[in-house]
This record gives C-alpha cells, structure tokens and sequence, in this order.
C-alpha cells in the first residue's frame, strides 16, 4: 500500500478528531477524504509503515543543540531561533514565543491518535485470526508508550520520584479514537504509569520472532521499553530485569571492525576542505540485527564540534568511521567533524547496546563494579579498533559514581546526536551525585553555562497547539 493511500485511509478514519491539536487542513489538504476506509487486516497493518507517522517520533534539532553536540555555524548561532537560543543557553529569551513548528508535537500526537485506532477498531476485521489482531495490537501499543515516552522526555519535567512525579504537571494522555473533547493534562507519574501498562499488556500478549518490515516492534521490544522507562523512573531492579529478557529475545550487536575494515578506503581518504558529501551507507539501519523496533524521525544527520569530537577515545569506530574533520568549514576558519556515514537517524527506535548500557548501569548502582564494566565491554569490544581496545576494568579507588559516569559516555558515543545525550542529562541531573552544570563560550565569546534546573531542558509547546485546550499550561518558559 503507497503512502498515498495510506494518507487518504488516515483521514477518511480521523472522524476530524484532529481538530483540537492542529491546524488540521494541512493534513487534510494532502489527499481528498472518503476514498477508502480501512476494511481489512492489512488496511490496518499498513497504518504502521506510514512515513508521516515513523517520522515523527522525537525531533530532535532542539535537543542535540541545547547539549552542544551539534555543530552550527556562526551566522545561525546569531539568528533570533530556536536553536540559536538553545546552543547559547539563554535563559532571557522567550521560546515559547519563537516556537512556531507545531510539527513535531501535533505529529507525535497523529501518531498515538493512529495507534488508537488499531488497538480500537482492528478486531473487526474478519479476514484474520484472533491472533493476528492481537498480535498488531500489542504492536500499537508498544509504539504508543513509545511516542508518549518522548513527549513527557522532551515537554515535561523529568522523572524524579513517585511522590514529586504523581504531582507534575506534564502532558495530554488520550487513548481513544475521538480527540475532539479537551483533555486535562495528566502528571508525569500518569503518563509513566500508562506507558507502564501498555508495555506489560504487549509483553503478556508477545510479539513476533519476526516482522516484515523493520517499523514493525518484535520480540523484545517490550521489555527493552520498559526497561527504558523503569530506568528513567529510577526503578533499577526492574530495569535489569527487563534489559536481561529483552537481550534473551536478541542479543546480537552490530561489528563495526567489518564495517570499518569494508570502507577503510573511504574512512582513511584525505579530509576536504569545506562541506563535503556523505560518502557512503553502511547498512547500519533499517535492518540492523541490533534493531527492536525501528523508527526515523523528521530530522537530517548532523555534524558536530571539535569538542564534542574530543570526548571519543583513541580508536573508536564510531567516531573514525562516521565523521571526519574538516578544516575551514563553511567557507570560514571554522574546523567541525563532518558526517560521511549516511545514517538515517535510527534515534528514536531501539536497540541492543540500550539494554547492556542499561544492565550496566544496574549494576553499578548495586555496587557490582566489575560486572558493569563487563556488560560495557561486550560492546566496546565490537566499536574499537582491535589495535586500539583495551577491556574496561575496576582499578584502585574507583567509586560507583567513576563507573556510572564511563556508563553515560559510551550511551552518549553510541547514541552521538540522537538525543540520548539530552534525555540522559536530564534524569541524572535530578541526582546529587550525578547532576552536571555544563559550561562554553557563546557566540559572541562570552562564558555560558546550563544548570541542572535550568528551564532550558523542558521544550515549549506550541502555543498553536495549545490554544484549544485551555486546560493545558506550558511546562516551561
């Protein structure tokens, strides 16, 4: 089914319930209504391989800006944007007012109003099995708790405890088909807690071994969920249980010293000058062995700064076989690490390494130093130059906090401007032992800093999306 028809099955299906997050016409506008309304299992299956829908999960330009790990050049830092606003961490400015895009939230929100409809209206197909439909549905709901897991990350403050959590105003929770009635803003602990259940739900139904396309949630990606958000709710007992089953469904890990070894020609080639393109695509994507779930977001792949290039050690592949320096950038005497490796942004799904970061980190909070570095280890030792790696290992006076700071780097390398970097920054920034104030230079040469309670790391909504519901209040400023 193209992605034609897939817009007109959405819209015939909609019922106009659109209405109260969006401008709705600039979706209505693409196809004519009433051509087709799903009838069929595979009407419904088709929902989850509709580009608009996987490419609008997590944008994440704002969110890779504020940590300073993308590169911009001079003349946008200076611009009255967003972006400009999040990489000079000013505080003063006003971003709600600079926030005009509604896309990225109004699509997350397209996309749960998609999932709802399956979990809804899939068993009344007649052509499949009780199974099937079943099957899809814990799909669905896997992809929701997904997306609302982004929204309450990214427009919400984070996850603290349980107390605090079940009083924080956070975002809009719907689970049925009509949008049209206002809905009041649910706490952070609310929004958890449905992820929660609709994970569990997926997980006791299962998934299959195998899907047909890679959007499609399989074995494993419930439990890599949750194990994901029982880290970001600070339940570690949980999340190493999770973790531990999601690696028994699939533990595989991609070998990046084939990937290297393959295009040596191209990594080791001599920097250009300036921009230069892409050059190559490992496959490292859509059917990466790695892959729960695969999903892409709207945003490009970035390049990113010499010192954000410098917190990679010696003979990480992820680093030489991904960027590569280029000197005078832009036409300027700027130097920044040029992206080569096409990689079409597999941010927002999930994969393996996750979950042995995630053990790790477990493990280190249970005080289990060496075995954490072990979890870190059976990754490394497939990123690193074999000339180059050495195994992690506890030394003298080593603390847990040494451990769980080596945990942070290697998500934040594997994950380099997919927003990890970002949504890790914020749990840990509500730790005393783990919070950071990060600081720079501005574009203009002076010190700047970003404070762990800095509003900064709560994204405005849209005002537009929001003026129809007047129950909702912005999180931020």
């Amino acid at each position: 089914m193209n992605t034609k028809l897939l817009k007109t099955i959405y819209v015939s299906l909609a019922f106009g319930a659109f209405l109260t997050l969006s401008a709705c016409e600039e979706y209505l506008d693409i196809v004519p209504k009433g051509q087709k309304s799903p009838t069929t299992f595979a009407d419904y299956e088709a929902f989850l391989a509709d580009d608009y829908i996987q490419m609008s999960v997590f944008d994440m330009p704002e969110v890779i800006t504020l940590t300073n790990e993308r590169f911009m050049s001079n003349t946008a830092l200076k611009q009255n944007s967003i972006d400009a606003i999040n990489y000079n961490w000013n505080e003063s400015a006003d971003r709600v007012a600079m926030t005009s895009s509604t896309l990225p939230y109004n699509g997350n929100y397209k996309g749960i109003e998609t999932f709802n409809i399956i979990i809804e209206k899939v068993g009344e197909v007649k052509d499949a099995t009780d199974e099937q439909k079943q099957e899809l549905i814990a799909q669905a709901k896997v992809l929701r708790a997904m997306t609302y897991f982004f929204l309450v990350n990214k427009y919400a403050p984070a996850y603290t405890d349980d107390a605090t959590a079940a009083s924080t105003r956070a975002i809009v929770i719907n689970t049925g088909i009509n949008m049209e009635d206002p809905l009041p803003q649910a706490s952070v602990k609310e929004v958890y807690d449905q992820m929660e259940k609709d994970l569990l739900d997926a997980v006791n139904t299962g998934l299959p071994k195998d899907v047909n396309f890679g959007y499609k949630p399989k074995a494993g990606a419930a439990h890599a969920m949750l194990a994901r958000i029982y880290l970001f709710s600070k339940k570690y007992d949980e999340a190493f249980k999770y973790a531990d089953l999601a690696l028994k469904e699939n533990s595989q890990l991609d070998d990046w010293i084939k990937i290297y070894n393959d295009n040596l020609a191209t990594i080791t080639s001599e920097p250009m000058l300036g921009a230069f393109v892409m050059a190559y695509t490992p496959g490292v994507t859509l059917h990466s062995r790695e892959n729960y779930v695969y999903r892409q977001t709207l945003s490009t792949n970035y390049d990113i700064t010499v010192d954000r290039a410098a917190k990679f050690e010696t003979g990480d592949i992820r680093l030489l076989a991904k960027y590569k320096l280029a000197k005078e950038a832009y036409g300027s005497t700027v130097d920044v690490y040029k992206l080569f490796f096409r990689d079409p942004n597999p941010g927002p799904g999930i994969r393996t390494p996750e979950m042995y970061y995630i053990k790790a980190e477990c493990y280190a909070r249970q005080g289990k130093l060496q075995e954490a570095l072990d979890q870190l280890n059976l990754v490394r030792v497939t990123r690193f130059l074999p000339t180059e790696y050495a195994p992690l290992t506890v030394t003298a006076g080593m603390t847990q906090k040494d451990v769980i700071d080596l945990v942070r780097r290697e998500r934040s390398n594997e994950y380099i401007a997919q927003g990890m970097e970002y949504l890790d920054m914020r749990r840990f920034n509500t730790e005393a032992e783990h919070k950071r104030t990060l600081t720079g230079t501005d574009v203009y040469g002076n010190p700047k800093q970003l404070t762990p309670e800095s509003h900064l790391w709560i994204q405005p909504f849209p005002p537009s999306s929001i003026m129809l519901n007047k129950d909702i209040k912005q999180n931020t400023k």
